[in-house]
């Protein structure tokens, strides 16, 4: 089985020397599986491109499974690592975090993989009821709600949208109204 040793630091002046020892004793420990490694420096939650390559190797099948030396190392938040997590079991991948010692053949790691997961989806709810408190409070106040109505969603107002828009001269008329695609793609 192929596994994906991944080591990652947000920025450049950070050390992967500590995860790269952890996962090469782990490549020590278990010499019946052949191994990659992937490293990633300077990585922000939008551009993480050997993230992503990683997970097209899973994908694609040329990866069986993915060792990191800590969770906080693969996701960047909660959700994203039980969205993920929930593809491993799908998949029937094989997915090791060395520090807090979830290996999801196992049921000791599938427990925490639930548990995780039921924490995220608190997360959410806790997230939701806040919002809607917040609505709530606004409306109390006599806040009006939503997009002003005479701007479009980039902000420009409607009207100056509509004069900016070139049209062949005598094109709209009643008899001949603009259709609703050409309207959408001008609002």
């Amino acid at each position: 089985m192929k596994f994906a040793l991944y080591s990652r630091t947000s920025k450049t002046d950070q050390n992967l020397g500590r995860q790269r020892k952890a996962l090469e004793a782990w490549d020590v420990e278990h010499p019946e599986h052949e191994v990659a490694y992937f490293e990633e420096q300077e990585s922000t939650r939008k551009t993480r491109p050997v993230h992503e390559e990683i997970l097209q190797y899973l994908r694609d099948g040329y990866l069986k499974g993915l060792v990191v030396t800590s969770l906080d190392r693969w996701g960047r938040s909660i959700s994203e690592l039980v969205l993920f997590l929930e593809e491993v079991k799908a998949r029937n991948w094989r997915f090791i975090s060395l520090q807090e010692g979830i290996d999801m053949s196992t049921a000791t790691g599938l427990l925490h993989v639930h548990i995780l997961a039921a924490f995220a989806e608190f997360e959410r709810g806790i997230l939701r009821e806040r919002t809607l408190q917040g609505l709530a409070n606004a409306r109390a106040r006599g806040k009006k709600l939503g997009r002003h109505p005479d701007k479009c969603s980039c902000g420009i107002h409607r009207e100056t949208v509509v004069q900016t828009v070139v049209m062949p001269a005598g094109s709209l008329t009643k008899a001949n109204p603009p259709s609703y695609t050409v309207l959408l793609s001008v609002l």
